[in-house]
């Protein structure tokens, strides 16, 4: 019967540059943007590497934060394309050219 190859054995070079950045001294828990530097990878790379290196039980993460992301609604997209700043002064632009350059700047102050 064979035995089956210890996970240290079948590291990729990806894991390899994870493990060696998290063993310098000070070995300590690094935050994931202190990981990429130390161990010159890419995002992406790392993303792979440490969830390779997780599944093999040789690294732990002690700690994670949840990263809000904000994007607009369909009404906040309505609402943005009609009354945001930059559309007014488009729209003056536009009405200027059909009417003449000189009435753009008063619409604008009265607007705003």
């Amino acid at each position: 019967m064979t035995e089956s190859p210890h996970p240290v054995d079948t590291l990729h070079p990806l894991e390899v540059k994870v493990l060696a950045a998290l063993g310098q001294p000070p070995s300590r828990p690094l935050a994931e943007e202190q990981l990429l530097k130390k161990a010159h990878l890419e995002s992406s790379q790392l993303n792979m590497a440490t969830e390779w290196l997780l599944a093999k039980g040789l690294i732990r993460v002690d700690s994670e934060t949840l990263v809000s992301m904000v994007s607009l609604t369909e009404t906040g997209l309505q609402y943005f394309e009609k009354y945001a700043p930059i559309e007014r002064i488009l729209s003056a632009l536009r009405d200027a050219a059909k009417r003449g350059a000189r009435s753009v700047s008063r619409r604008l102050v009265v607007s705003g």
